[in-house]
């Protein structure tokens, strides 16, 4: 493989790779531009380095190490919630961008080009009608949802705890933090605004339940949509 050929296939699977990332990174999810970006960059430049060992190890047992080692890639994005697993779905999607990778290591450039928009199109599109099922199984609407918290807590000392315990929670549950606004002095009391993609009752329910046990008083609310 010449140095033009080698520079060609790393070029189209990092770019192909941000095409399936950005969309991960539109939606705020765990993997997002870079992440797939590089896992597909990654897999290509595995692929092609058997081109220069051609008597040592072949291009098919190099893509099928990619293959198993990118599950522990995998595996760092998927967190247990409850009886739910999250983070599946960016799973999935970073070993779909390393198999952009392999085709584009193999030489396979207009294939990649066609894997490519397979799986942008399968994120986009069965989106859509995975949120339809879920909201015959009592899910919010779709969209994106703003929610209020009124967060009470009685010793001030106890603020800055609650404020990181928050943080944490709200990145758990891919939610995204809006402003935050904290007023009182021996009763400090923090106004929320959360907003969701995924929007669900229960979830923002069990978000509360988590704060009040460390000893505050929550109340919250879903916001009128704009």
């Amino acid at each position: 493989m010449g140095l033009t050929d080698f520079l060609l296939r790393g070029v189209v699977a990092l770019l192909l790779g941000s095409l399936i990332g950005a969309e991960r990174q539109w939606r705020h999810r765990l993997a997002g531009l870079k992440t797939n970006a590089l896992v597909s960059a990654g897999a290509m430049l595995f692929v092609s380095a058997s081109y220069f060992f051609e008597n040592e190890v072949g291009t098919s047992r190099i893509a099928a190490q990619v293959v198993s080692g990118i599950g522990f890639l995998g595996a760092g994005v998927m967190f247990r919630d409850g009886i739910t697993v999250k983070g599946l779905n960016t799973a999935a999607t970073l070993w779909c961008a390393a198999s952009v990778g392999v085709l584009s290591g193999a030489g396979a450039l207009l294939e990649a080009a066609v894997a490519t928009v397979i799986i942008v199109i399968a994120n986009v599109v069965l989106r859509d009608i995975a949120t339809r099922m879920d909201l015959s199984m009592g899910f919010s609407e779709t969209g994106t949802t703003h929610y209020r918290l009124n967060i009470t807590i009685a010793d001030p000392n106890k603020v800055a705890h609650v404020r990181e315990f928050l943080a944490r929670q709200v990145e758990k549950h891919q939610y995204r933090m809006l402003s935050m606004t904290q007023s009182g002095l021996h009763e400090v009391v923090l106004d929320v605004e959360l907003a969701s993609d995924h929007p669900n009752f229960q979830v923002i329910e069990r978000l509360a339940l988590s704060l009040q046990k460390q000893q505050t008083i929550v109340n919250w609310q879903s916001l009128p949509r704009t």
